[in-house]
């Protein structure tokens, strides 16, 4: 398993996308669909600017081996949504008020 720090994860993605990155929309600067594919996973992101300084990204992150990602919670996006259809995201969360510190996202099972 290779561990990234998040700083090398954006930075890889942003190499991908120069390399082999498609953008299959982009509308107006307000909404972008990009479809890149690196040596972990390949990644579809679909973001809407809602106003200035607002916006909302999807992704779907199809991953083709184990990746270790470190990223720290950052107070300025202080909303944020994930759902898995399969796997696992384990998240360590020190120090987060009313959070486990330590806690495994599953997907859920039909």
């Amino acid at each position: 398993m290779e561990i990234l720090t998040q700083e090398e994860y954006w930075q890889l993605r942003e190499e991908s996308i120069k390399a082999n990155g498609k953008r299959l929309l982009n509308h107006d600067g307000f909404d972008e669909i990009w479809e890149c594919k690196n040596k972990f996973s390949t990644d579809l992101v679909y973001t809407i600017e809602l106003r200035p300084g607002f916006e909302m990204n999807i992704g779907l992150h199809t991953h083709s081996c184990d990746l270790s990602y470190w990223s720290p919670h950052e107070q300025t996006s202080p909303l944020i949504s994930k759902f898995l259809i399969s796997g696992n995201y384990r998240t360590i969360t020190p120090g987060i008020k009313e959070i486990a510190d330590d806690y495994i996202e599953k997907a859920m099972k039909q």
